[in-house]
């Protein structure tokens, strides 16, 4: 999927759901939407209180700057308690040189930025952030899914801290499998490993 080129875009009812993004209303208007999701034509008849179109397409290179800096500002703002260790120089060049070449990476773009994104590979979900500023707006759930359609098993770590980031999870069927002291982790933090499995629900 990186580097396919691929780009598809949504159009959502803007709603309590957390499955869904919660935009600004514009205009109201009825209408079918029609996805293209590599071939695979999707049909959702909904209301759509649009705001603006939502892009979600896979990373490119010239995308690491804003990725480093949401990771980054995301972390800062919800893991106070976290340790820093890297400068931003060094999450730039982590993200381009080792998470982009190595993993799939989507990103999701509303009024005409990126949002946020996620990366994985194989069955370990490694990055979701969504920037501060477009929080609770069903951003994430909406990156999840699309990881979800691509593996029938994800699993990840987080830090036993970060109660809403286990908090989301939980909402979307992950399910805390093992934790740890943090000894293993770079941030000597402790944490935990949380699982989902589409042949368990």
């Amino acid at each position: 999927m990186v580097g396919g080129g691929s780009l598809w875009t949504f159009d959502y009812r803007g709603t309590n759901d957390l499955s869904r993004p919660k935009l600004n209303a514009r205009m109201n208007e009825s209408r079918a939407v029609r996805v293209t999701l590599h071939g695979l034509m999707l049909r959702f008849s909904v209301v759509v209180i649009l705001w603006e179109m939502l892009v979600l397409r896979d990373a490119e290179a010239n995308d690491a700057a804003r990725i480093a800096k949401i990771h980054r500002l995301a972390r800062s703002e919800s893991m106070t308690w976290l340790p820093v260790l890297h400068s931003p120089e060094e999450d730039l060049e982590f993200f381009l040189e080792k998470v982009l070449p190595n993993e799939i990476v989507l990103v999701v773009e509303a009024e005409c930025e990126i949002a946020g994104f996620i990366a994985f590979r194989d069955d370990w979900l490694n990055h979701l952030y969504i920037h501060p500023c477009f929080w609770s707006k069903g951003f994430g759930s909406l990156l999840l899914g699309e990881a979800k359609r691509t593996s029938p098993r994800l699993q990840l770590w987080t830090f036993q801290r970060n109660k809403t980031a286990r908090a989301f999870y939980n909402y979307h069927k992950f399910v805390e499998v093992e934790l740890t002291d943090g000894a293993r982790n770079e941030e000597r933090t402790p944490d935990v490993r949380m699982v989902w499995d589409a042949t368990s629900i």
